[in-house]
């Protein structure tokens, strides 16, 4: 056996004879499935800087408190990687991160199998005004339509119930 650390005249040979040109090997054509995603926003102005609102709705494992149900962060320090748990049963890994947003995946949950993802943001609109704007995202290609309905009406109500929540706490921190 020859110790290639130690022997700088050591010689590789490959016989290209053996490997046959990748123009021979033909890929059989498919045509990929187009997904077709849900896109919900849920929006609503806050009477409040955005850098102020979010410094109060912005905390990535309080979303829970938002939809009253059980939240916590479980890992990571609030940047992308970080992982919360909602309702003790569905897992979330944060996916981005901007000054005033955030965006996460659902990796274990009962949209996980949906490509769900969510974000978060907040936009000042003036000194004293924002715009706070949640948006939902999930893949209903396999979805029959009384499915895609029943989803989208599940969903809409839920999260604008928590985006007025959110505007709640954060005028209330205001006063």
């Amino acid at each position: 056996m020859t110790d290639l650390a130690s022997n700088s005249e050591a010689k590789f040979h490959f016989d290209t004879r053996e490997v046959e040109p990748m123009s021979e090997h033909k890929v059989p054509e498919t045509k990929p499935i187009v997904p077709d995603f849900a896109v919900i926003e849920c929006r609503i102005e806050i009477s409040l800087a955005a850098n102020k609102a979010w410094e109060k709705i912005g905390i990535y494992g309080d979303a829970g408190k938002y939809l009253n149900v059980e939240s916590q962060q479980i890992a990571g320090e609030g940047g992308i990687g970080s992982i919360r748990t909602i309702s003790g049963s569905i897992v979330e890994v944060m996916v981005g991160k901007g000054p005033l947003s955030y965006t996460y995946t659902q990796t274990t949950g009962p949209m996980a199998d949906f490509q769900y993802h969510g974000n978060v943001a907040l936009d000042a609109t003036g000194e004293n005004t924002s715009k706070l704007t949640y948006t939902i995202n999930y893949d209903q290609t396999k979805m029959d339509q009384p499915a895609r309905a029943a989803a989208a009406e599940k969903i809409r109500p839920r999260f604008q119930g928590m985006v007025e929540a959110m505007k709640a706490d954060a005028e209330a921190s205001a006063s």
